[in-house]
C-alpha cells in the first residue's frame, strides 16, 4: 500500500504546488488532489512518473500492510 503521506510531504519538501505537479505527470490538479486525500487511486504509468519527479523510489513510498 503506498503511503500517500510521504508523497504530499517529499512534494512540500521540494516546494511544489499540486498544480505544479499534476502538470508535470499528465494529470488533472482535481484528480491529483483526490490522490492525496486517498479518495483517487493512479496508474502505474501516473505512479513512475510521479516518483521520477519527486526523486522516489517505490520502496520509499510503499508500507507493507503485513508488518
Amino acid at each position: 500500500m503506498l503511503d500517500i503521506g510521504k508523497i504530499k510531504a517529499r512534494r512540500e519538501e521540494m516546494r511544489f504546488t499540486q498544480t505544479a505537479i499534476a502538470k508535470k505527470i499528465g494529470i488533472s490538479p482535481s484528480h491529483y488532489s483526490e490522490v492525496e486525500r486517498g479518495t483517487a487511486g493512479v496508474s502505474i504509468q501516473t505512479l513512475d512518473a510521479l516518483l521520477k519527479v519527486l526523486d522516489l523510489s517505490i520502496h520509499d513510498v510503499w508500507v507493507d500492510e503485513r508488518e
